[in-house]
């Protein structure tokens, strides 16, 4: 916290501070007699190019035997230095890493969900934060082999009143099914990431993992 009295209109704020930081500025003029009403406002310093978005992680789920979906996840980088808008995701076969194709998500998002991938094919996969300076680097790229299933780290927990999808890798909890509503039976976890359930109605339901 500092305060300066000058005659001036432009202050030079020598001290170095990184990209997008907050500052808290208020000024006030001064007479002899006395001081006027205080103006406060929020700044921030210039943004920068955001760094690397970090522990990039993988998680396959077959959908036969020659198909498979891949769900990325991914942490914000440690220093976005500003508002993230959009995360860019560059995927490829690992043995033709110049055709690469790639994603934009919200950069509200932290996952991505690609269908329709050959499990012949090792594949490598990395994202880069985008801020209002620009594209970031990319983070450590990881390659992933789809000839094994490898889903998310997920929990079901049933009860006669209700059904709960615990996600130990986001550590959210997703209500599948209500109170309002009472389970007669639930199968365990399928081949495919996915479970059968029947409500008191007799209705039965598919419900992926």
């Amino acid at each position: 916290k500092k305060a300066f009295l000058t005659n001036e209109t432009i202050i030079p704020y020598e001290d170095v501070l990184p990209p997008y930081s907050s500052l808290k500025v208020s000024v006030r003029g001064i007479t002899d007699w006395s001081a006027g009403t205080q103006l406060l406002k929020n700044l921030h310093t210039p943004a920068h190019l955001p760094e690397a978005p970090q522990d990039l992680r993988t998680f396959v789920h077959k959908v036969q035997d020659s198909v498979a979906k891949i769900y990325l996840r991914w942490s914000p980088p440690e220093k976005p230095n500003g508002e993230i808008i959009n995360y860019k995701i560059l995927y490829c076969t690992a043995e033709v890493e110049e055709k690469c194709k790639s994603e934009i998500v919200n950069g509200k998002v932290f996952q991505l969900t690609i269908e329709n991938l050959s499990s012949d094919h090792l594949y490598r996969f990395k994202v880069a934060a985008i801020n209002e300076m620009g594209k970031g680097p990319y983070s450590f790229g990881v390659t992933e082999s789809l000839q094994q299933h490898k889903p998310t780290p997920s929990l079901l927990v049933v009860s006669d009143k209700s059904l709960i999808k615990l996600d130990a890798d986001l550590q959210e909890e997703v209500e599948v099914l209500s109170e309002n509503s009472r389970v007669q039976w639930a199968t365990p976890l399928l081949k495919n990431s996915s479970f059968a359930w029947m409500d008191m109605n007799s209705d039965i339901y598919l419900t992926d993992m």
